[in-house]
């Protein structure tokens, strides 16, 4: 239900998972392949906030919260989420208590 919200989560993601393959030199070149059924689902990015004490370093991050509409347990921290053509690692899962949320701490992947 959630997920036909579109004005609550205007975004698609896919998950995917992060296989390799051997080159000639025998490094690993990464091939990301879908996760089935995490394919197009509904999402919203979001900034990461935090709340700035007195006294305290600030660390300036470019973590995003990446919010799905559903429970999706089998998303780990291994994996990456691609929202349009932009693809993210993910940092850390969260899932709420009723299992109809997954919230994810994303970081943009650059090359």
């Amino acid at each position: 239900m959630l997920g036909s919200m579109p004005f609550i989560f205007p975004s698609l993601v896919t998950i995917k998972t992060l296989t390799g393959t051997r080159d000639a030199a025998g490094q690993t070149i990464p091939s990301p392949a879908n996760l089935i059924s995490h394919v197009g689902l509904a999402c919203r990015l979001s900034p990461l906030r935090a709340n700035e004490m007195p006294g305290t370093v600030m660390v300036v991050s470019n973590a995003l919260y990446l919010t799905l509409a559903g429970y999706y347990p089998l998303i780990t921290t291994a994996m990456q989420a691609v929202v349009g053509s932009l693809a993210y690692n993910i940092r850390a899962v969260e899932h709420d208590g009723t299992h109809s949320i997954t919230r994810l701490v994303v970081e943009r992947v650059t090359t």
